[in-house]
């Protein structure tokens, strides 16, 4: 067990070459757990500003979240492992987990990060395609300290910036 921005994680230390710092190798759910969106019936999803989210993206509005502040919404079935980053408190369906924000990671750095796993190609149902939480928990990762995800985060958005420009 390591202490790490005033969190145990159980995990070794390592210092990686060209990596400029300390990172620590843990897994997704002990860096950024997901936790089951709740189900919203369609008919309760026309008024309000608060944006609700299933597996493929904003599919309607409510008038309160279940997440309050920025958090990521991962497609839970059907578009499985797609990512989205809400900005503002929102409301994740039963198709979806979500990450809310936390004080130990940067949520622009964990939203690239969740990108670059191939979540997509984690499918473990048949019929309906379906992310296994627990599959996807058990990958394994190395995390920069929270003054790096920070830049590593400005970084990737000021490009994200200059492409959609």
């Amino acid at each position: 067990m390591i202490w790490f921005q005033n969190k145990f994680f159980p995990c070794e230390r390592k210092r990686y070459r060209n990596m400029g710092s300390e990172w620590i190798e843990t897994t997704i759910g002990k860096f950024c757990p997901f936790h089951y969106g709740k189900r919203l019936p369609k008919k309760e999803r026309e008024s309000g500003q608060v944006p609700v989210f299933g597996s493929n993206g904003i599919i309607g509005k409510h008038n309160k979240s279940l997440v309050n502040g920025p958090g990521i919404i991962i497609g839970r079935k059907g578009t499985v492992g797609s990512v989205h980053l809400s900005p503002v408190s929102f409301w994740p369906i039963d198709t979806t987990f979500y990450i809310a924000n936390g004080k130990s990671r940067d949520i622009h750095f964990t939203y690239y990060l969740l990108q670059t796993l191939g979540f997509d190609q984690m499918n473990a149902d048949s019929a309906v395609p379906g992310l296994n939480r627990e599959a996807a928990h058990a990958r394994r990762i190395r995390i920069p300290p929270l003054p790096e995800q920070r830049a590593i985060a400005q970084n990737l958005s000021r490009v994200d910036s200059e492409i959609q420009a």
